[in-house]
């Protein structure tokens, strides 16, 4: 993959913002461009941008980021089970005092049972700090509980 395509493949992936109110970076990472034939680039790029949203972080002497993941528009038939994994382990692995939330907005029913499959392998301090977001006729909140997003 050349520069300009890795550019482009990061830009359709990731947005890094800064949350004064929060005090924090953001990483926005948008589920349904994930390329599954290229895992090595797409770790690459997700490393280079947790790094650039820590540096972000940092100017509130704090390491901590949320992390946005969008769901929109992602299909059962696009899906691999390898997105979530990656996100999770690498966090929860290499960045873990650097998960302040980690935010899984646009979730598809079918994200309930793959989440239930790979509860296993998230830690109990990682679990706290991941939400869903549940919308419904007059307001939108967040839940630690998969099982309350189709209620």
């Amino acid at each position: 993959m050349n520069q300009l395509n890795i550019e482009t493949y990061n830009q359709n992936l990731f947005d890094i913002s800064e949350s004064k109110l929060h005090k924090c970076g953001i990483l926005y990472i948008y589920g349904k461009y994930y390329i599954h034939k290229n895992k090595e680039n797409y770790i690459k790029l997700l490393v280079e941008n947790i790094e650039k949203t820590i540096k972000i972080s940092e100017k509130y002497n704090s390491l901590e980021c949320i992390f946005y993941i969008d769901l929109n528009n992602l299909k059962l038939k696009d899906y691999d089970i390898s997105f979530f994994k990656i996100i999770i382990k690498l966090v929860q692995e290499q960045y873990p005092s650097s998960l302040g939330k980690m935010i899984f907005v646009n979730v598809p029913i079918f994200v309930k049972t793959i989440y239930s499959l790979l509860k296993k392998m998230v830690s109990e301090d990682c679990r706290k700090k991941i939400f869903f977001e549940k919308k419904n006729k007059s307001k939108v909140f967040y839940t630690n509980t998969i099982d309350d997003i189709d209620k």
